[in-house]
């Protein structure tokens, strides 16, 4: 074996020999390494300008060096095992794990790893490819500390009334708020009335859980605590009882008092968060998928771009550009998250459809100019991207002379104030004949109908000897 010692010496003869590899290798943005595994460490023999800008080392600190320099104290050792093993048994895996840059700062890292073989069939090189998701881990932890700082808080919620209730005479007498909150004369029921008065505005779904719990404080003298619903003379409530039944000597009840909270803002804040974390979920499985669909993808361009290169150089000309298209439409696809103004449909479109073909007159894109939401410009790249990364692995643009239309028409919704009804159509022709819908659905079927449905869509899909058409009707866009 040859020693980490030789390895810089050897790298332009070994490791980037090929020029058309060289020239890729050194202008993509993505962070590359290539490791020997027949060297002892499995060092590293290559790496490009993207990698030691986000790790903040020169070359000469990183060739020659096991990829652990990265590691630091709060790496996850079980994590670390896991690359280990899939390197040991020469295959590709993914990982998200907590890396270190020179200055000691930590970044969270999609790192994507896999064996390169020789000529001769045996493993040559290790690739490995990261990719900073930092943004995307932190709002994760944000979201958590946020739940956990708005349960704390929606704890204090004020008392809006106080009961006290005279088991043995079965007369209830609460405060002013309290009788507010259930729709009864504030001086009748200062006065005292039967507790079944009290149980008439009650949501009727909660009757049932709550005479239990009041039965249960009676009979055992236990602190008392529920929440319910309840229709009050101006609102609906949600509330939250407390209080305890007091006994006699001989274990009768005699009194039993509390207070009553009034916590509907907890309970809607409880649905909201609800809805966000399960549209939070959604994304960070759409985030998740899409990074999986980059690093499949990447390899379908070299192999569609080398049909077309009339040499080596023209290659590396049309890779750089399609790997670069496909870098520009997922960084406008995931800033649509954040920006401001949303997101053109038409250009947003375009961008992600970009890296799939080498002549733009395969893509008929046409439409008004629609200016999408944040969240729905989020949702629509993606589905478009997994439309074409279907297309472009069994559908039109799999065959040379395939051809994608995608066009769209605007109408007023009446239902959405200041929204409209969009109706797009993906049509595919040229392509393999789909007279018949697949078997099954794959990943990225399942994933453009939970998108879909996220944003209130209906989707049809059409399967004939031409091609396959998609249409899909939704509430989109600003005005």
């Amino acid at each position: 074996m040859r020693s980490n010692s030789d390895v810089s010496s050897n790298l332009s003869a070994e490791a980037l020999s090929d020029a058309t590899f060289a020239r890729l290798f050194s202008r993509t943005q993505s962070a590359i390494v290539l490791t020997d595994p027949n060297q002892d460490e499995n060092p590293i023999v290559a790496c490009n300008a993207a990698f030691l800008a986000l790790t903040g080392y020169s070359e000469h600190e990183v060739l020659g060096r096991n990829c652990r320099f990265l590691q630091g104290p709060d790496t996850d050792p079980a994590r670390i095992s896991e690359i280990g093993q899939v390197v040991a048994d020469e295959k590709p895996g993914q990982f998200e794990l907590l890396n270190y840059r020179k200055d000691g700062t930590h970044f969270w890292n999609a790192l994507h790893i896999g064996p390169i073989y020789g000529e001769d069939g045996a493993v040559q090189y290790f690739f490995g490819s990261q990719y900073d998701i930092t943004p995307v881990v932190d709002a994760r932890i944000a979201q958590v500390r946020e739940h956990e700082t708005l349960s704390n808080a929606l704890q204090a919620a004020r008392a809006i009334g106080t009961f006290d209730w005279d088991v043995a005479k079965n007369h209830l007498a609460v405060s002013e708020g309290f009788a507010q909150a259930f729709g009864l004369d504030p001086a009748e029921a200062a006065k005292g009335l039967p507790v079944e008065a009290f149980y008439e505005n009650i949501d009727r779904e909660d009757i049932g859980s709550l005479r239990e719990a009041v039965d249960r404080a009676v009979l055992t003298g236990e602190p008392f605590e529920h929440e319910y619903g309840v229709q009050g003379s101006d609102k609906h409530r949600w509330l939250l009882g407390r209080g305890r039944c007091l006994h006699d000597k001989a274990g009768n009840p005699t009194r039993f008092s509390g207070i009553v909270i009034d916590i509907t803002r907890r309970k809607q804040a409880e649905d909201d968060l609800r809805k966000e974390l399960r549209h939070s979920e959604i994304l960070r499985h759409e985030i998740d998928h899409r990074i999986r669909n980059l690093f499949a993808v990447v390899p379908a361009i070299i192999s569609m771009s080398a049909r077309g290169a009339r040499d080596a150089q023209h290659l590396a000309s049309l890779v750089e550009q399609r790997v670069g298209a496909l870098a520009r439409s997922h960084s406008l696809t995931v800033g649509a998250s954040t920006a401001q103004n949303g997101v053109s449909l038409g250009p947003l479109c375009r961008a992600v459809l970009a890296p799939y073909v080498d002549d733009e007159t395969r893509f008929d894109v046409d439409g008004p100019d629609i200016w999408l939401r944040q969240s729905e410009a989020s949702a629509v790249s993606l589905i478009v991207h997994e439309l074409a990364t279907n297309s472009a692995k069994h559908g039109a643009l799999s065959a040379e002379a395939g051809t994608v239309r995608i066009a769209w028409t605007k109408t007023t919704s009446p239902e959405d104030e200041g929204g409209s009804v969009v109706e797009l159509t993906w049509v595919e022709r040229g392509g393999p004949s789909v007279s018949a819908p697949p078997e099954r659905s794959g990943s990225g079927t399942r994933l453009i109908d939970q998108l879909a449905a996220s944003l209130g869509c209906q989707i049809t899909r059409s399967w004939d000897a031409e091609g396959l058409t998609v249409s899909l009707s939704a509430p989109l866009g600003t005005e």
